[in-house]
């Protein structure tokens, strides 16, 4: 199991544009964006699927 310092709650321009500034501050930080679908702004394609990455 992977383990991050941030989850970002969001996939949407506001949560990417949070995780690239937090990776400005401090590089080393293991974050990770989840969100309700693989595409910022588009419809999930099941209810209850989530989307995660890895910013690094």
């Amino acid at each position: 199991m992977d383990t991050y310092d941030i989850v970002v709650a969001g996939n949407g321009a506001l949560g990417l544009a949070t995780a690239r500034a937090l990776t400005l501050v401090d590089p080393r930080l293991r974050i990770a964006v989840v969100g309700p679908s693989a595409v910022p702004r588009e419809r999930p394609p099941q209810p209850g699927r989530c989307w995660a990455a890895t910013v690094r």
